[in-house]
């Protein structure tokens, strides 16, 4: 009788091992496909930001985060929780939790409104560039991409200006 309780003893141990060692392979895959989707909202910002600033004329886009009608969609959450973009001159890096996935333009932005400043003036445009450096929206609301016209001694460029609305 006791090596009969002993047995299921030991088949139940070794079940509870088992079902344990499952459980971790797929939180550990959970977690990296948590780790691949922040990747891939930053690789998409950065690819939308590539697009527009290789437009040779004034243009916007309109990146939602969610799902609307007009504009290019972002998701809202990853696996139900809300996570942070945070731009800088040269690149997006989304957050979720301690998860971070960072992607780099081709060129530098201005992270400002194009109408806050006399695009006529370079001074004036280096001068706004270093008050912004950084811009962190939070997965609601809009990011407008604008390509927009410089005009600095004569040379006109078009440079790409992003900026948050709701």
């Amino acid at each position: 009788m006791l090596e009969w309780i002993t047995s299921k003893v030991v088949v139940s141990i070794a079940a509870l091992l088992v079902l344990t060692s499952v459980s971790g392979f797929f939180l550990t895959q959970r977690e990296g496909w948590k780790e691949n989707e922040v990747l891939q909202v930053s690789k998409e910002i950065s690819k939308l930001v590539n697009q527009v600033s290789m437009i040779n004329s004034e243009a916007t886009v309109i990146v939602n985060f969610g799902e609307s009608t007009s504009g290019i969609n972002l998701p809202s959450t990853i696996d139900g929780e809300t996570y942070t973009v945070q731009l800088d001159r040269t690149s997006a890096k989304c957050t979720l939790r301690d998860l971070e996935g960072r992607s780099y333009f081709y060129t530098a932005v201005h992270l400002f409104q194009p109408s806050e400043v006399n695009l006529t003036n370079r001074t004036q445009l280096r001068s706004f560039d270093l008050d912004h450096q950084n811009l962190k929206v939070h997965s609601a609301g809009n990011l407008f991409l604008l390509r927009a016209r410089t005009v600095t001694d004569g040379n006109v460029n078009f440079e790409t200006f992003i900026f948050a609305g709701e």
